[in-house]
């Protein structure tokens, strides 16, 4: 039992480790685009969105997400957080079940960006769902014609 815990301990410290050094990457970056002060906003979005691009297989979803929400030029504009919301959702998660797909739903404002997020994940999952659970999904969209849409492919399930 002791060996055991042992184990699962450094396993747990080398899994930290990498963690960190996977997020350290991807901060460093933002942090070098950052340091420059005066330069145009829009070059400075372009070297963010090139920050999440050359390190998105370093990266999970997760440490996306966070980096997304916590980076000061991305809160300035709703329009650049969808965007890297979304190049996290699509480029970088890799969601294991529907349930977990649909928790990062509502990381996003637009109704546009949310119905789409959904509609990936029942094209995701669309052969491991019931009716239920995909009638569920449905509930979870804005527009009522996109709503309709999902559900009626919902009635085709078992």
């Amino acid at each position: 039992m002791n060996v055991t815990r042992q184990i699962f301990l450094i396993l747990f410290l080398v899994f930290s480790v990498f963690q960190i050094a996977q997020a350290s990457e991807l901060d460093h970056c933002l942090a070098r685009v950052h340091q420059v002060k005066g330069t145009h906003i829009v070059l400075r979005e372009e070297q963010v969105r090139a920050c999440f691009k050359n390190n998105k297989k370093n990266i999970n979803a997760n440490l996306c997400f966070q980096a997304v929400a916590r980076d000061p030029l991305v809160a300035k504009s709703i329009n650049f957080k969808e965007e890297l919301n979304s190049f996290c959702f699509y480029q970088v998660a890799q969601f294991n079940n529907p349930q977990e797909c649909m928790a990062k739903i509502p990381i996003f404002s637009s109704a546009d960006n949310r119905d789409e997020a959904v509609f990936s994940c029942y094209q995701r999952f669309q052969n491991k769902i019931g009716r239920q659970l995909c009638l569920r999904m449905s509930e979870q969209m804005v527009f009522d014609e996109k709503k309709d849409h999902l559900q009626n492919r919902c009635f085709d399930l078992r």
